[in-house]
């Protein structure tokens, strides 16, 4: 069993949800309703995406103060960094971090990145550029 595949399964028995990678080597997890949050091992790093929204390409100018706005204060805080997915046409939040080495680390940056991600959702929710 690789490292990253022991430290997701602890994370899982965590949250108490049974959590693999799929065949991408990514695990989706849906927060509620609206919330979707995607965690990919890198290797030596582990990358967390948090959907904002479909951008509406005619309006999609109309967001990069706030989305720069946004990136300053992430990245003051080095909580990550608001970017656009150019093939889905989407506005994501995207977060780096070391490998974790457990279940229980993975759990602290997974809290960490939650409360900037909805609180970014929330923002950008309001925000008539996007479809959520």
């Amino acid at each position: 069993m690789r490292k990253e595949d022991s430290v997701l399964a602890r994370f899982g028995q965590l949250l108490g949800l049974p959590l693999v990678w799929d065949e991408s080597d990514q695990c989706t997890l849906l927060l509620d309703n609206q919330l979707m949050m995607s965690i990919h091992a890198k290797g030596t790093y582990w990358q967390l995406y948090g959907f904002l929204g479909q951008i509406d390409a005619q309006k999609a100018h109309l967001l990069f103060i706030n989305c720069m706005h946004h990136n300053m204060q992430l990245v003051e805080n080095n909580d990550g960094a608001v970017g656009y997915d150019s093939v889905q046409q989407t506005l994501l939040y995207a977060v780096n971090w070391p490998a974790p080495a457990s279940g229980e680390e993975l759990l602290v940056w997974f809290e960490r990145a939650t409360i900037c991600y909805e609180a970014l959702y929330r923002e950008f929710s309001q925000c008539p550029e996007l479809t959520i």
